[in-house]
């Protein structure tokens, strides 16, 4: 006996098996490609965590919803008078970025500003004079009011605002009136 001889015929057309086997190769790589994607988003999905949203939040909760999450944190602090001592003002990375386990947050917390002692300006001789006494203490000089009627050489410091000795903290500002001469 002999064997059987199987023969497979194309349809007669060259183009057409070739039509076929472009097809074929582009249906494998596409396939490929899926699987290799989908394996690749696991394997790094793994170690992977969303960052979660920690605006205003308390310090204490901040950090425990970060430790929760597979994160480490790094704290920076900065005075604010728009948040709560305290609390979460910015984040870094932003909540819902996608992060590798183990990453370090920075987070930024409120404190309260300074407290400091306005300084007695009444009788200094210049603005500028007045501005080296208030760097002094990190306030800064707000507006400045000429008075015709106040007596002293132009330029001297007549009033303030603030008063003198008045505890405020290092984001006020203090309005000065100044003699016009005469």
């Amino acid at each position: 006996m002999q064997p059987k001889t199987m023969v497979f015929s194309s349809g007669g057309s060259g183009k057409l098996s070739k039509l076929k086997k472009t097809l074929l190769v582009v249906i494998g790589a596409v396939v490929i490609a899926a699987v290799a994607g989908l394996g690749l988003r696991l394997f790094i999905g793994a170690g992977s965590v969303q960052v979660p949203e920690l605006a205003q939040l308390q310090l204490e909760h901040a950090q425990q919803v970060v430790t929760d999450a597979g994160l480490k944190w790094r704290i920076l602090e900065e005075e604010s008078t728009e948040f709560a001592p305290g609390s979460i003002m910015r984040q870094a990375p932003a909540a819902g970025a996608v992060v590798s386990k183990g990453t370090e947050m920075l987070l930024t917390v409120a404190r309260a500003p300074s407290v400091v002692r306005v300084p007695d300006l009444v009788g200094v001789v210049s603005v500028a004079a007045a501005q080296d006494r208030l760097d002094a203490v990190g306030i800064q000089i707000g507006t400045i009011t000429e008075d015709p009627t106040a007596d002293g050489y132009k330029g001297t410091i007549v009033a303030q605002d603030p008063l003198p000795g008045t505890v405020s903290n290092s984001n006020t500002k203090v309005n000065l009136t100044i003699s016009a001469g005469g």
